[in-house]
């Protein structure tokens, strides 16, 4: 069984709230997932379960004007901010 998830997440809230401890495992459960459905598929003599895996970016947005994180009009043209560069790149 072949499934296709595209999603995206964002973690929020107070320093030494467990963001990253949460990002970490959702990230690896994600992947162990993916890695049970390919070697299940491999056993039923399927091509395998596919799919990417999960891919993350962590960023400070206080480190960042808002210009450069979200982006931009300069001399009548769009420039791409941190975030939009960041969701190309990691969905294909």
């Amino acid at each position: 069984m072949k499934r296709d998830i595209v999603s995206s997440n964002w973690f929020a809230g107070e320093p030494y709230g467990g963001k990253t401890k949460a990002w970490k495992v959702l990230a690896a459960s994600l992947k162990a997932v993916q890695d049970k459905d390919s070697s299940s598929a491999a056993d039923e003599g399927g091509g395998g379960g596919g799919g990417l895996a999960p891919a993350w970016v962590v960023l400070n947005p206080k480190a960042v004007k808002i210009d450069q994180l979200y982006g931009y009009f300069e001399n009548d043209e769009w420039r791409d901010g941190i975030l939009a560069r960041n969701f190309r790149a990691v969905s294909g």
